[in-house]
Protein backbone atom coordinates (compact mmCIF):
# COMPACT_ATOMS: atom_id res chain seq x y z
CA UNK A 1 0.00 0.00 0.00
CA UNK A 2 1.41 3.68 -1.05
CA UNK A 3 2.71 5.74 1.99
CA UNK A 4 1.10 9.13 1.35
CA UNK A 5 1.38 12.65 3.16
CA UNK A 6 -0.30 13.33 6.73
CA UNK A 7 -4.00 13.17 6.24
CA UNK A 8 -4.95 16.31 8.16
CA UNK A 9 -3.16 19.63 8.73
CA UNK A 10 -0.72 20.28 11.57
CA UNK A 11 -1.68 23.84 11.59
CA UNK A 12 -5.37 25.08 11.23
CA UNK A 13 -5.81 27.45 8.37
CA UNK A 14 -7.53 30.55 9.43
CA UNK A 15 -8.88 32.97 7.57
CA UNK A 16 -9.35 36.64 8.30
CA UNK A 17 -13.30 36.41 9.88
CA UNK A 18 -16.08 39.06 9.20
CA UNK A 19 -18.00 39.68 12.09
CA UNK A 20 -21.72 38.38 12.89
CA UNK A 21 -23.89 41.62 11.65
CA UNK A 22 -26.60 42.61 10.53
CA UNK A 23 -24.90 41.07 6.95
CA UNK A 24 -25.45 37.48 8.76
CA UNK A 25 -29.56 38.24 8.58
CA UNK A 26 -29.00 39.73 4.94
CA UNK A 27 -27.38 35.95 4.23
CA UNK A 28 -30.50 34.48 5.74
CA UNK A 29 -32.54 36.26 3.81
CA UNK A 30 -30.89 35.15 0.64
CA UNK A 31 -30.73 31.77 1.87
CA UNK A 32 -34.30 31.68 1.99
CA UNK A 33 -34.80 33.13 -2.12
CA UNK A 34 -35.29 30.64 -4.50
CA UNK A 35 -32.30 29.10 -6.19
CA UNK A 36 -31.50 26.92 -9.15
CA UNK A 37 -28.60 24.59 -9.13
CA UNK A 38 -24.80 25.50 -10.30
CA UNK A 39 -24.04 21.97 -11.40
CA UNK A 40 -21.23 20.85 -8.28
CA UNK A 41 -21.09 23.57 -6.95
CA UNK A 42 -22.24 24.44 -3.50
CA UNK A 43 -25.81 26.13 -3.72
CA UNK A 44 -28.87 26.89 -1.26
CA UNK A 45 -32.42 26.24 -2.04
CA UNK A 46 -35.04 27.07 0.05
CA UNK A 47 -33.69 26.59 3.72
CA UNK A 48 -31.17 23.64 2.32
CA UNK A 49 -27.76 24.26 1.62
CA UNK A 50 -25.97 21.19 -0.52
CA UNK A 51 -22.59 20.43 -0.50
CA UNK A 52 -22.31 17.82 -3.61
CA UNK A 53 -18.57 17.30 -2.90
CA UNK A 54 -16.85 17.78 0.65
CA UNK A 55 -12.98 17.03 0.78
CA UNK A 56 -13.01 15.23 4.09
CA UNK A 57 -10.05 13.22 3.66
CA UNK A 58 -9.39 10.39 2.59
CA UNK A 59 -13.41 10.31 2.28
CA UNK A 60 -15.35 12.29 -0.25
CA UNK A 61 -18.85 13.22 0.59
CA UNK A 62 -22.07 15.15 -0.09
CA UNK A 63 -23.65 16.54 2.20
CA UNK A 64 -27.45 18.73 2.65
CA UNK A 65 -27.93 21.29 5.31
CA UNK A 66 -30.92 22.60 6.86
CA UNK A 67 -31.35 26.24 8.18
CA UNK A 68 -32.32 26.61 11.75
CA UNK A 69 -34.72 29.38 11.76
CA UNK A 70 -34.34 31.56 14.90
CA UNK A 71 -30.98 30.63 15.82
CA UNK A 72 -28.06 33.77 15.63
CA UNK A 73 -25.17 33.47 14.53
CA UNK A 74 -26.62 31.05 12.40
CA UNK A 75 -26.90 27.58 12.90
CA UNK A 76 -27.71 24.34 10.62
CA UNK A 77 -28.04 20.48 11.32
CA UNK A 78 -26.76 17.60 9.11
CA UNK A 79 -29.86 16.11 7.14
CA UNK A 80 -28.10 14.04 4.85
CA UNK A 81 -24.69 12.57 4.35
CA UNK A 82 -24.02 10.87 1.17
CA UNK A 83 -21.67 9.82 -1.64
CA UNK A 84 -19.98 13.00 -3.40
CA UNK A 85 -21.83 13.53 -6.82
CA UNK A 86 -18.65 14.77 -8.74
CA UNK A 87 -14.53 15.32 -8.00
CA UNK A 88 -12.78 17.27 -5.88
CA UNK A 89 -11.69 20.60 -7.04
CA UNK A 90 -10.07 23.57 -5.99
CA UNK A 91 -13.67 25.22 -5.10
CA UNK A 92 -14.55 21.88 -3.32
CA UNK A 93 -15.77 22.55 0.25
CA UNK A 94 -13.41 20.94 2.96
CA UNK A 95 -13.20 20.04 6.79
CA UNK A 96 -10.01 21.54 8.14
CA UNK A 97 -9.80 20.64 12.15
CA UNK A 98 -13.16 21.81 13.65
CA UNK A 99 -14.32 23.94 10.35
CA UNK A 100 -15.91 23.20 7.04
CA UNK A 101 -14.28 25.54 4.74
CA UNK A 102 -16.50 26.51 2.04
CA UNK A 103 -14.75 28.76 -0.81
CA UNK A 104 -17.64 28.97 -2.81
CA UNK A 105 -21.53 28.75 -2.23
CA UNK A 106 -23.71 30.21 -4.97
CA UNK A 107 -26.87 32.06 -3.77
CA UNK A 108 -28.85 33.79 -6.06
CA UNK A 109 -26.49 33.99 -9.32
CA UNK A 110 -23.81 35.37 -6.72
CA UNK A 111 -20.31 33.73 -5.70
CA UNK A 112 -19.91 33.52 -1.70
CA UNK A 113 -17.56 32.30 0.62
CA UNK A 114 -18.86 30.78 3.99
CA UNK A 115 -16.52 29.61 7.20
CA UNK A 116 -18.95 26.85 9.26
CA UNK A 117 -17.63 25.58 12.65
CA UNK A 118 -18.28 22.44 13.68
CA UNK A 119 -20.32 22.10 16.78
CA UNK A 120 -20.89 18.00 17.03
CA UNK A 121 -21.88 15.14 14.65
CA UNK A 122 -24.29 16.94 12.99
CA UNK A 123 -24.60 20.64 13.95
CA UNK A 124 -22.65 23.61 12.32
CA UNK A 125 -22.44 27.53 13.00
CA UNK A 126 -21.76 30.10 10.48
CA UNK A 127 -18.96 31.84 11.29
CA UNK A 128 -17.99 33.99 8.87
CA UNK A 129 -19.11 34.69 5.02
CA UNK A 130 -18.23 37.34 2.22
CA UNK A 131 -18.61 37.72 -1.36
CA UNK A 132 -16.21 36.45 -3.76
CA UNK A 133 -14.23 39.08 -5.66
CA UNK A 134 -15.36 39.07 -9.02
CA UNK A 135 -12.65 41.03 -11.58
CA UNK A 136 -13.73 42.75 -14.83
CA UNK A 137 -15.29 40.15 -17.38
CA UNK A 138 -12.51 41.78 -19.66
CA UNK A 139 -9.89 40.61 -17.46
CA UNK A 140 -9.04 37.33 -19.43
CA UNK A 141 -12.10 36.10 -18.31
CA UNK A 142 -10.24 35.32 -14.48
CA UNK A 143 -12.86 34.62 -11.34
CA UNK A 144 -11.67 34.25 -8.25
CA UNK A 145 -12.23 31.83 -5.02
CA UNK A 146 -11.32 33.10 -1.75
CA UNK A 147 -8.43 30.56 -1.58
CA UNK A 148 -7.41 30.14 -5.38
CA UNK A 149 -7.93 32.29 -8.56
CA UNK A 150 -8.76 30.20 -11.99
CA UNK A 151 -6.56 31.04 -14.54
CA UNK A 152 -7.74 31.46 -18.41
CA UNK A 153 -5.98 29.04 -20.71
CA UNK A 154 -4.26 25.15 -20.29
CA UNK A 155 -1.00 24.09 -19.47
CA UNK A 156 1.33 21.16 -19.10
CA UNK A 157 3.52 22.37 -16.99
CA UNK A 158 4.28 26.32 -15.17
CA UNK A 159 7.72 28.28 -13.14
CA UNK A 160 7.91 30.88 -11.70
CA UNK A 161 10.80 33.30 -11.04
CA UNK A 162 12.01 35.02 -7.92
CA UNK A 163 10.73 38.40 -9.84
CA UNK A 164 7.41 37.10 -10.41
CA UNK A 165 7.83 36.62 -14.33
CA UNK A 166 5.85 33.34 -15.17
CA UNK A 167 6.61 30.98 -17.97
CA UNK A 168 3.91 28.11 -18.95
CA UNK A 169 4.40 25.02 -21.37
CA UNK A 170 0.94 24.96 -23.22
CA UNK A 171 -0.99 22.05 -24.09
CA UNK A 172 -1.04 23.06 -28.19
CA UNK A 173 1.52 21.30 -30.02
CA UNK A 174 5.09 23.69 -30.75
CA UNK A 175 7.39 21.40 -32.48
CA UNK A 176 8.14 17.93 -33.09
CA UNK A 177 6.78 16.43 -29.54
CA UNK A 178 7.43 19.52 -27.54
CA UNK A 179 4.12 22.06 -26.38
CA UNK A 180 4.15 26.01 -27.22
CA UNK A 181 5.71 28.23 -24.71
CA UNK A 182 3.53 31.20 -23.30
CA UNK A 183 4.50 34.44 -20.87
CA UNK A 184 1.57 35.76 -18.40
CA UNK A 185 1.70 39.42 -18.77
CA UNK A 186 -0.52 39.94 -15.43
CA UNK A 187 -4.19 39.33 -17.81
CA UNK A 188 -3.25 36.74 -19.98
CA UNK A 189 -0.61 34.48 -21.64
CA UNK A 190 1.11 35.60 -24.75
CA UNK A 191 2.77 32.92 -26.82
CA UNK A 192 6.54 33.53 -27.40
CA UNK A 193 9.04 31.27 -29.77
CA UNK A 194 10.31 27.96 -28.74
CA UNK A 195 8.63 25.03 -27.54
CA UNK A 196 9.21 23.24 -24.77
CA UNK A 197 7.95 20.12 -22.40
CA UNK A 198 9.30 21.24 -19.20
CA UNK A 199 10.34 25.16 -17.75
CA UNK A 200 11.41 27.00 -14.54
CA UNK A 201 12.34 30.81 -14.59
CA UNK A 202 15.51 32.41 -13.23
CA UNK A 203 15.40 35.45 -10.82
CA UNK A 204 15.55 37.90 -13.90
CA UNK A 205 12.33 36.45 -15.58
CA UNK A 206 13.80 34.17 -18.11
CA UNK A 207 13.06 30.87 -19.10
CA UNK A 208 14.73 27.90 -18.93
CA UNK A 209 13.30 25.05 -20.85
CA UNK A 210 13.88 21.39 -21.61
CA UNK A 211 12.65 20.23 -24.67
CA UNK A 212 11.27 16.55 -26.00
CA UNK A 213 15.00 15.83 -26.98
CA UNK A 214 15.95 16.55 -23.72
CA UNK A 215 17.70 19.21 -25.14
CA UNK A 216 18.36 22.72 -22.73
CA UNK A 217 18.02 26.37 -23.56
CA UNK A 218 18.01 29.31 -21.86
CA UNK A 219 16.30 32.81 -23.16
CA UNK A 220 18.80 35.22 -22.57
CA UNK A 221 18.87 39.08 -23.97
CA UNK A 222 15.89 38.13 -25.98
CA UNK A 223 17.81 34.78 -27.75
CA UNK A 224 17.94 31.05 -27.26
CA UNK A 225 20.91 30.22 -25.87
CA UNK A 226 21.54 26.39 -25.90
CA UNK A 227 23.19 24.81 -22.54
CA UNK A 228 25.12 21.60 -23.25
CA UNK A 229 23.65 18.46 -21.84
CA UNK A 230 20.48 17.04 -21.90
CA UNK A 231 18.32 16.93 -18.51
CA UNK A 232 14.59 15.52 -17.88
CA UNK A 233 13.77 18.37 -14.98
CA UNK A 234 14.79 21.91 -14.08
CA UNK A 235 15.33 23.72 -10.94
CA UNK A 236 16.97 27.43 -10.35
CA UNK A 237 16.90 28.77 -7.27
CA UNK A 238 16.50 33.01 -6.09
CA UNK A 239 20.22 33.09 -5.89
CA UNK A 240 19.99 32.02 -9.50
CA UNK A 241 21.78 28.67 -8.75
CA UNK A 242 20.66 25.91 -11.49
CA UNK A 243 19.89 22.36 -10.62
CA UNK A 244 18.78 19.55 -13.54
CA UNK A 245 18.40 15.90 -13.42
CA UNK A 246 20.06 14.27 -16.01
CA UNK A 247 17.93 11.05 -18.14
CA UNK A 248 20.58 8.33 -17.19
CA UNK A 249 18.35 5.36 -15.96
CA UNK A 250 19.50 4.51 -12.43
CA UNK A 251 17.70 3.56 -8.93
CA UNK A 252 15.86 5.97 -8.09
CA UNK A 253 15.83 7.74 -10.93
CA UNK A 254 18.72 9.99 -13.00
CA UNK A 255 21.81 11.49 -11.84
CA UNK A 256 21.38 14.91 -10.11
CA UNK A 257 23.66 17.67 -11.43
CA UNK A 258 24.58 21.43 -10.61
CA UNK A 259 25.27 23.87 -13.02
CA UNK A 260 28.82 25.68 -12.68
CA UNK A 261 31.09 28.46 -14.26
CA UNK A 262 32.31 25.31 -16.42
CA UNK A 263 29.86 23.43 -16.95
CA UNK A 264 27.87 20.41 -14.90
CA UNK A 265 28.82 18.38 -12.02
CA UNK A 266 27.60 15.79 -10.66
CA UNK A 267 27.06 15.01 -7.44
CA UNK A 268 25.29 11.79 -5.70
CA UNK A 269 21.94 10.44 -5.50
CA UNK A 270 19.21 10.13 -8.11
CA UNK A 271 15.44 12.07 -8.58
CA UNK A 272 12.99 12.55 -10.81
CA UNK A 273 11.95 15.78 -10.23
CA UNK A 274 13.69 19.31 -8.68
CA UNK A 275 13.86 22.44 -7.46
CA UNK A 276 16.05 25.03 -5.72
CA UNK A 277 15.36 26.81 -2.20
CA UNK A 278 17.17 30.53 -1.94
CA UNK A 279 20.19 29.10 -0.83
CA UNK A 280 20.71 26.94 -3.35
CA UNK A 281 20.26 24.18 -2.06
CA UNK A 282 18.16 21.73 -4.16
CA UNK A 283 14.95 19.54 -3.43
CA UNK A 284 14.60 16.24 -4.92
CA UNK A 285 12.07 13.62 -5.72
CA UNK A 286 13.02 10.48 -6.46
CA UNK A 287 11.30 7.87 -8.23
CA UNK A 288 9.84 6.06 -5.24
CA UNK A 289 8.17 9.38 -4.53
CA UNK A 290 10.70 10.25 -1.70
CA UNK A 291 11.59 13.56 -0.83
CA UNK A 292 15.32 14.43 0.21
CA UNK A 293 16.71 18.33 0.93
CA UNK A 294 20.26 18.59 0.18
CA UNK A 295 22.21 19.94 3.37
CA UNK A 296 26.05 20.72 3.58
CA UNK A 297 26.53 18.12 0.84
CA UNK A 298 24.37 15.26 2.56
CA UNK A 299 20.59 14.23 1.56
CA UNK A 300 18.21 14.96 3.95
CA UNK A 301 15.03 12.37 3.93
CA UNK A 302 12.45 15.01 4.76
CA UNK A 303 8.45 13.41 5.59
CA UNK A 304 5.71 12.52 3.12
CA UNK A 305 5.87 11.26 0.02
CA UNK A 306 5.34 13.71 -3.63
CA UNK A 307 5.10 13.68 -7.36
CA UNK A 308 6.28 17.63 -7.94
CA UNK A 309 8.08 20.43 -5.92
CA UNK A 310 8.03 23.82 -5.90
CA UNK A 311 9.58 26.26 -3.61
CA UNK A 312 9.28 29.91 -3.39
CA UNK A 313 11.98 33.15 -3.40
CA UNK A 314 11.06 33.23 0.30
CA UNK A 315 11.55 29.88 1.05
CA UNK A 316 8.24 28.41 0.85
CA UNK A 317 7.99 24.45 -0.33
CA UNK A 318 4.79 23.18 -1.81
CA UNK A 319 4.59 19.50 -3.12
CA UNK A 320 1.87 17.77 -4.89
CA UNK A 321 1.59 14.51 -2.99
CA UNK A 322 1.23 11.32 -4.39
CA UNK A 323 -2.67 10.43 -3.37
CA UNK A 324 -5.10 10.28 -6.05
CA UNK A 325 -7.14 12.45 -6.58
CA UNK A 326 -9.73 14.14 -9.66
CA UNK A 327 -7.79 16.27 -11.54
CA UNK A 328 -4.21 15.33 -10.14
CA UNK A 329 -3.32 15.03 -6.69
CA UNK A 330 -3.44 16.66 -3.24
CA UNK A 331 -1.51 19.59 -2.54
CA UNK A 332 0.56 20.01 0.44
CA UNK A 333 2.87 22.86 2.03
CA UNK A 334 5.76 22.82 4.40
CA UNK A 335 5.39 23.68 7.64
CA UNK A 336 8.84 23.53 9.07
CA UNK A 337 8.49 19.69 10.21
CA UNK A 338 5.62 18.12 8.41
CA UNK A 339 2.74 19.33 5.75
CA UNK A 340 -0.04 21.06 5.93
CA UNK A 341 -2.69 19.51 2.90
CA UNK A 342 -4.66 22.31 1.22
CA UNK A 343 -7.69 21.32 -0.52
CA UNK A 344 -8.10 20.79 -4.29
CA UNK A 345 -5.46 18.66 -6.56
CA UNK A 346 -2.84 19.17 -9.22
CA UNK A 347 -0.17 17.63 -11.42
CA UNK A 348 2.53 20.29 -11.50
CA UNK A 349 3.42 23.37 -9.07
CA UNK A 350 5.64 26.32 -8.85
CA UNK A 351 5.58 29.07 -6.44
CA UNK A 352 5.79 32.80 -6.30
CA UNK A 353 7.82 35.18 -4.44
CA UNK A 354 5.79 35.86 -2.15
CA UNK A 355 5.67 31.72 -1.26
CA UNK A 356 1.73 31.61 -2.92
CA UNK A 357 1.64 28.42 -5.25
CA UNK A 358 0.62 28.29 -9.06
CA UNK A 359 -0.83 24.95 -9.79
CA UNK A 360 -1.42 23.06 -13.43
CA UNK A 361 -4.29 20.11 -12.36
CA UNK A 362 -4.39 17.09 -14.67
CA UNK A 363 -7.05 18.49 -17.01
CA UNK A 364 -4.46 21.52 -17.97
CA UNK A 365 -6.37 24.04 -15.54
CA UNK A 366 -4.54 26.53 -14.08
CA UNK A 367 -5.28 28.20 -10.71
CA UNK A 368 -3.46 30.40 -8.65
CA UNK A 369 -3.58 31.25 -5.11
CA UNK A 370 -4.24 34.77 -3.74
CA UNK A 371 -4.60 34.20 -0.07
CA UNK A 372 -3.23 33.07 2.76
CA UNK A 373 -4.15 29.71 4.74
CA UNK A 374 -2.28 30.51 7.87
Amino acid sequence: MKRQLPSQPTTSAIRLHAPINIYHVIFLLLMLAPFASHAQHAYVEGDRVYLPVVDDYPRTLSLELRILRGTFPLEFVIEKRGTAEGPVRLSSAWYDGNLLLVPEVWINDVSYWADLRVLSDNRLRLEAFAPNPVSDPSNGGVYHHEEWEYMPGAARDIGVGADGTVWAVGTGYGYGDNYGLYRWDGRNWYESRGSAIRVDVDPSGNPWIINADNEIWHLYRGRWEYVPGQASDIGIGADGSVWAVGIDDRTGGSSIYQLGNYGWTRVSGTAVKIDVDPNGSPWVINEDEQIYRRENGFWKRMPGKARDIGIGADGTVWVIGNDDRDSGYGIYRFNGTDWDRVSGSGSQISVGPDGEPWVVNRDGDIYRSWGSYY
